[in-house]
Formats: structure tokens, sequence, C-alpha cells
């Protein structure tokens, strides 16, 4: 069955009620397995196709009708869609052009916010929002309104996405230290609220990452690099410490697409939830999700047989997977590495970084031998 939907989803490509019903068949056919039903439905829009080279709205609606039945197993599971903007600070772009993609991109996020009331937005990174303050501080206050309305999810608890395989176990703790004081203050938010460390494009986690986030009070990890095997699972430290963490099942610069539930129950089962994330933007270099992701989201939310669709956090998703976290496997080691024998592809930057390190150390000690 599953190469038959393949080859109907080819043939029907761009006709939007054939790609409606075909992606319901998909992703009921992952949920219960192929049965009579489906494959009776499948036989009727093959024939629907041959004949007139199209599947109607009729077509479509007629077997919406024909499965309603399985609709409420088709909305037990859910998918979470939180929007973010990926912003590489300064890879290989200037300084002058990071700062204008922070800015357009924040503003065309409040932007959409005002047109469409449920859609809520996620960013991470402290020095984004220290762009906004310095270059666009008039953005401030509706940013601070979205923030407190819940509707904009503050997920920076680092100064930016670190590469951790290279930074000194000091420097991830002044990014949670100062990052967690910064927002505070410029956002008028608890540092307690804070407690997602959010790494979709880190390369790499030391073990000890687990250890350095619960002293910080960051309980949650998301990340997509680094890590091939478990997806839903408890990273621990040599100590004990632990974070629970949400590896990316597909990749978290998406769009939304009208197979995406195709994975969930497969997902859902090898993961012991009823739930998955779907992380979709525009990035590398920034922009977020489009009218037309959103447009997207609203319209599959009244399909019948897809599962419940709806706008998200991730913190909260988090929050809502953590009651069954005994379930979830124990990981105890380094999560390395995305490609083999990479550090980075930028080293002239992590060894200046190294060497910066060294002389903030000289510095501190030469500052405070002066106090004294």
């Amino acid at each position: 069955m599953q190469k038959r939907l393949e080859q109907l989803k080819k043939q029907t490509e761009g006709q939007y009620w054939a790609e409606r019903i075909v992606s319901e068949l998909t992703y009921l056919a992952g949920l219960t397995g192929e049965n009579e039903a489906l494959g009776a439905s499948l036989a009727r829009l093959e024939a629907r196709l041959a004949e007139a080279g199209a599947i109607s709205k009729q077509a479509a609606l007629e077997e919406e009708e024909a499965l309603k039945a399985f609709g409420k197993q088709a909305k037990a599971l859910s998918l979470c869609c939180a929007a973010h903007a990926h912003i590489d600070m300064n890879w290989m772009w200037s300084m002058p052009e990071t700062v204008g993609v922070v800015i357009d991109t924040f503003q065309t996020m409040l932007d959409l916010m005002d047109e469409y009331p449920a859609f809520t937005f996620t960013q991470s990174q402290a020095s984004t929002y220290q762009i906004i303050e310095k270059f666009a501080p008039s953005l401030l206050e509706p940013i601070k309104r979205r923030v407190h309305e819940g509707r904009w999810e503050v997920a920076a608890t680092h100064w930016v996405e670190p590469d951790k395989n290279m930074i000194s176990t000091e420097s991830m703790a002044r990014h949670l230290l100062y990052t967690k004081r910064y927002l505070s203050r410029l956002l008028e938010i608890p540092p307690a609220s804070l407690q997602l460390d959010f790494e979709p494009d880190t390369f790499g986690h030391p073990q000890g990452v687990p250890e350095v986030l619960s002293h910080a009070g960051v309980k949650y990890m998301y990340h997509c690099r680094g890590n091939e095997s478990e997806e839903v699972y408890r990273w621990r430290a040599p100590s004990g410490a632990q974070t629970l963490v949400y590896r990316e099942p597909n990749w978290y610069n998406n769009r939304i697409e009208y197979g995406m539930a195709a994975f969930l129950p497969a997902f859902a089962k090898r993961n012991h939830v009823s739930s998955a994330l779907k992380v979709y933007g525009v990035g590398d270099h920034g922009g977020g999700p489009t009218r037309r992701d959103i447009e997207r989201i609203l319209d599959m939310q009244a399909w019948p047989l897809l599962p419940e669709i709806r706008f998200g956090r991730i913190d909260k998703y988090f929050q809502s997977i953590e009651s069954n976290k005994d379930a979830y496997p124990v990981v105890e080691r380094e999560l390395n590495f995305v490609f083999t024998g990479c550090y980075t592809s930028q080293s002239h930057i992590k060894r200046a970084n190294r060497l910066g390190e060294d002389h903030l150390y000289d510095a501190e000690a030469l500052y405070s031998m002066a106090l004294l």
C-alpha cells in the first residue's frame, strides 16, 4: 500500500484535494496498519485518477466520509507546531548584515502575530535580543507584550548557540548566568522561566552538559545534530544530573507540508509518547515561518483524518511529556559527532575563542588582585 500511496502522490502533485486525502491515507496506514477499508479507499481513488486524470474535491470528501470511523483514533495523536527562526550569528556574513536579519525577522514575527491570533513563535540566543535593544528599541515593548501573553517563547539560555565541544565549562556556565540575568531584566521575566537549551545546529555535546544545565535550572534540551539513535530520552552526566532531551527526528529548518504527519505514528510508538514536535521556519539566515506555513496549519487543523495539529511552544511540549519520563531511555555518553572527526568548519574562529578564554582568565585574575 505504501508504494501505491507514494505513486498516487507523485501523480497528483499540486492538486490540493488529492494531496489532502493521500496525506490522510498515509497517516492512517501508519497508525492502523493496512486494512480493508484503507485498501478499498485507495483503489477508488486510483480509479478516479485513471478515469478523470485528477482527484476532485467531491472524491476526496467521499473518502473522508467513508473513513470517518477512524477519526477519533486519528485525533488521539497530536503535532505541536513550534515556529522558530534559526539565525547563524556572523557565520558567513558581516555583523551589520546579521543585525538587519534579526530586525527584519523579529518585525515580521510581530506582524504575523497581529495577523494570526493563534500563531506562536520561539526565538533563542540572547544576542538576538541585544541587537533589538541596541538597534531597534521600538520593537522591545511589542516583543515583551507577546512574551507576557505566552505567544513569544524565549528559548534563550545561552548568549549564542555555542560550540560545546570547544568552549570551557566556565564559558558554558557564564552563557547561562549572563543570559538569564540579561533577559530577566530586559523582558521582565523570572530567570526560572528560562528552562530550555535550544541547540538545533550545535555539532556535538560533551557528557558533562546535563551537569552544567541542571545547576542553572535548565531542565530541557532540544537538538538536531549529534546522536543518531534515541529521540526522546534522559541524558545523564557522571554525577547523576539529568536533562530531558528531544532529538529532532526530521530537520529543524523545515516548512509545513501536507504529508508532515506521516512520521508521527511510528515516532509515538518508539518513544512512548502521544505527540511530537514539528519545528518549522526558514533559516539559517533568519526569516522564520511564512504565511504559507501558518495558513497550512490552520487548514490542516480541520482535516478529519489527521492528528490534532496545534500551534505551540517547545517548553510546553516538554512539560506535556515529562510525567512519563521514566519510560524514556537513559543515555550516559557524549553526543558526538555529526561529522566524523569534525569539531567545526571555522577553525580560525575557534582558535580565537580559545585564546580569548585564556585572556579572560588572566584579566579576571589581575582585576581581582587590583581590587585586593
